[in-house]
């Protein structure tokens, strides 16, 4: 059975369980074989034990990445947390309500992570109940309140993931007063990016709303799941196209030598994960003069501010042929906006100005 379902999901095929307990194949536009069709039928049980009333699918490109990286013991840099603090009355029952319906409405969030003889694959389970871990620190003094508070909030967002057994979602309330509580969720990066955070907070608080005035939430239907997106990412980016975008970039960054930063500190034998980072507001006056430079020079805010680091670097390094990573959303479809999953690309801006 194992080497049948390596061999469909290793294609992109798609296997799931219908609310009435039969198999479901979703082989798009790749077909399946008389020989699958026939290994399909005699192996139908084992597939459905396997499946335990969900699906099996293959992982889109970007989750084998971090599957892979996860694999090399790197998966602590790819915890994603989003907070939120709760003034006034929390309706707990709305809470869990609005979670459970959270999870079934997008499969990502009861996802796991698995293999079979090398090929990597996505498991999504049935929705269930969702824990919530609940920790009531109101009885201490203000002072080692916000010490705890703080603490036991980075140990939650710290704590590794198995990504094979364990739920990928994680929630936990801390109850500061009987109105003022602090919801935490830490997902790990291969379920999200941060579009489908803001998906997901949006998503929740409207669901949380609806339950407590006591009505089912009326949020559009997804018409795809994150599963048949890595379908069709299989399915569309074939061996040739691949091939043909490697070329491409081959090209682009042929003869580009690394950046050569002067650095305070020897580099570790291995990597940590910890860094720092140097945060600043930029006043009303200055971002007003941002913008009519842009519109001056007849481009944007974002490529004056990508100039801006461009130079920076420049200025330490002394080279001038630099290369930047920049994140973007990859949602090219509209029925892939409203999906929480991991779809965010990074893309290679190679800059090399001519001296003037």
């Amino acid at each position: 059975m194992m080497k049948l379902l390596n061999q469909l999901v290793a294609k992109g095929i798609r296997l799931s369980v219908t609310p009435e307990g039969e198999l479901k194949i979703h082989a798009g536009n790749i077909g399946l074989t008389d020989p699958e069709k026939i290994a399909i039928k005699a192996e139908k049980s084992q597939l459905l034990n396997f499946l335990e009333g969900g699906q099996a699918a293959c992982q889109s490109y970007s989750q084998e990445r971090l599957w892979f990286l996860d694999r090399l013991g790197f998966g602590a840099q790819y915890h994603v947390p989003g907070l939120a603090k709760i003034e006034g009355d929390l309706d707990i029952s709305a809470l869990r309500q609005a979670l459970k319906f959270m999870f079934d409405r997008h499969a990502s969030l009861r996802t796991n992570f698995t293999s079979i003889d090398s090929v990597a694959l996505q498991k999504i389970y049935p929705v269930k109940e969702v824990a919530i871990e609940q920790r009531d620190i109101s009885a201490l003094a203000p002072e080692q309140q916000e010490q705890l508070q703080k603490q036991m909030v980075q140990e939650f967002i710290e704590r590794p993931f198995n990504l094979e057994n364990e739920p990928l979602c994680k929630v936990m309330l801390l109850v500061l007063a009987p109105q003022r509580h602090i919801l935490a969720l830490c997902l790990h990066h291969i379920i999200t990016d941060g579009w489908s955070m803001r998906v997901l907070l949006s998503d929740l608080t409207q669901a949380y709303s609806a339950f407590l005035d006591g009505h089912p939430p009326e949020l559009k239907p997804l018409t795809l799941d994150y599963a048949a997106y890595a379908a069709w990412e299989r399915e569309t980016l074939t061996d040739a196209k691949l091939a043909n975008e490697l070329a491409y970039w081959k090209t682009q960054l042929t003869g580009y030598q690394n950046l050569e930063m002067p650095l305070d500190f020897n580099r570790p034998a291995q990597s940590s994960g910890q860094g720092g980072y140097f945060q600043f507001d930029l006043s009303q006056v200055q971002g007003r003069l941002i913008k009519q430079v842009s519109r001056e020079r007849k481009t944007t805010a974002f490529t004056l501010f990508m100039a801006a680091v461009y130079i920076l670097l420049r200025k330490y390094s002394g080279q001038t042929d630099i290369c930047l990573g920049m994140p973007v959303a990859n949602r090219h479809q509209r029925d892939i906006e409203d999906i929480i999953g991991f779809f965010v690309n990074t893309l290679v801006m190679r800059i090399n100005p001519e001296d003037r």
